[in-house]
């Protein structure tokens, strides 16, 4: 199961709901990353099992009508 996990076969569905978790981070680094969190306009999000916790997050500018 363990190998499993760290595949990413098995995913987890418990605790933290990963919108929560989504809505931290974005807030988070608001004022810092963007100047607030309705910028984002896309987002892929997933949680895997892993030994190392962590968020990774890629950044990118999206160039829209309004620049």
């Amino acid at each position: 199961m363990r190998a499993a996990k760290a595949a990413g076969d098995v995913l987890p569905v418990v605790k933290p709901d990963i919108d929560n978790v989504f809505k931290a981070v974005t807030d988070a680094v608001k004022g810092i990353a963007w100047v607030d969190d309705n910028q984002i306009c896309v987002a892929v999000i997933s949680k895997r099992y892993s030994d190392t916790p962590r968020i990774e997050m890629k950044i990118e500018e999206i160039k829209t009508n309004e620049h």
